[in-house]
């Protein structure tokens, strides 16, 4: 996570996402169009739970 002071933004990037499929996690391949999709749909999550 990078923060900006001046703005307060923060940037985070994610290298590596797995799930829970049926046989146990699963890796995703983070720079693959659907994971960016869930990636951006968690979002507001991470912030929530990093309290940003």
């Amino acid at each position: 996570m990078n923060s900006d002071s001046q703005a307060t933004q923060h940037h985070i990037r994610v290298f590596q996402l797995e799930i829970m499929g049926s046989d146990g996690w699963v890796e995703l391949e983070v720079s693959h169009h659907r994971s960016q999709q869930l990636i951006e749909q968690l979002d507001g999550e991470i912030d929530a739970h990093l309290g940003l």
